[in-house]
């Protein structure tokens, strides 16, 4: 059986990474968003506190951090920026053959998220996770729903 290696990022791409989405966090936010500000700092925070387990490499810690985040139901047009973090965090555990943890928190990110981009960015996270692990099926089931999900609007 022919798989594809898995990607791995090392500790220097991870730390681009953090630069770059600690700036994704920071961007100005809509005025007409009325609490959106607040919970955009409490965002942040998790953000860095999920940066240093992943750095600690305190895995099994992250989810109780991201649910935080989601428990936030931040306004859509935040979702590509939650869906950044998520890839970094599902990078972390594939390098970390934490299969079991990925899925779980991809698959809570498709029920809490609910722009078809996201949700079709998630489900071919998810598809590519489940090739790692060799079940063809399990992936093709889910780079299948991915496209479904990007054919939708928004």
């Amino acid at each position: 059986m022919k798989t594809s290696p898995p990607r791995i990022f090392g500790i220097s791409s991870i730390v681009c990474i953090t630069v770059i989405l600690s700036g994704l966090f920071s961007a100005v936010l809509p005025a007409q968003v009325a609490d959106a500000d607040q919970k955009m700092g409490i965002a942040k925070s998790q953000h860095e506190i999920i940066l240093l387990l992943i750095k600690e490499n305190r895995l099994t810690e992250i989810q109780p951090e991201l649910d935080k985040i989601f428990n936030l139901h931040l306004p859509t047009q935040f979702e590509e920026r939650i869906i950044s973090s998520m890839l970094i965090i599902s990078e972390a555990y594939l390098q970390n053959q934490r299969f079991d943890l990925c899925l779980r928190m991809l698959e809570r990110g498709v029920v809490e998220l609910q722009l078809g981009r996201s949700k079709a960015k998630l489900f071919q996270e998810m598809g590519y996770v489940y090739k790692v692990q060799g079940d063809d099926k399990k992936a093709m089931d889910c780079f299948r729903k991915a496209q479904q999900w990007a054919e939708t609007t928004p």
